[in-house]
């Protein structure tokens, strides 16, 4: 993203489960430089992962391959700043944030 984007959620988004997980995966990922990441104030904004799909009693590291949720990625410097805020993560598939 632009540095000092903000990205607003608005409503609910729901990730569907893949077949094809490799590597080190993440569903959403947001990169930039003093970036702000929030729900919407009017329409709660909440990532719904659909976990239950993946949930094999095996945990995080085992079983089937689970997605790393929502990867904030900051490009590192003392001004950058970047802030999450404001929104509900449920249902995730194994590590959320």
């Amino acid at each position: 993203l632009k540095s000092g984007a903000t990205v607003i959620l608005s409503g609910t988004v729901a990730f569907p489960k893949s077949t094809t997980l490799t590597g080190n995966y993440h569903w959403l990922t947001v990169t930039g430089s003093g970036i702000t990441f929030e729900s919407d104030s009017t329409n709660e904004g909440i990532l719904y992962g659909n976990g239950q799909l993946y949930w094999d009693g095996k945990g995080a590291n085992g079983g089937v391959n689970k997605p790393k949720f929502v990867s904030i990625r900051d490009q590192l410097s003392r001004e950058s700043r970047s802030s999450i805020h404001r929104f509900i993560v449920s249902e995730s598939e194994a590590a959320a944030i």
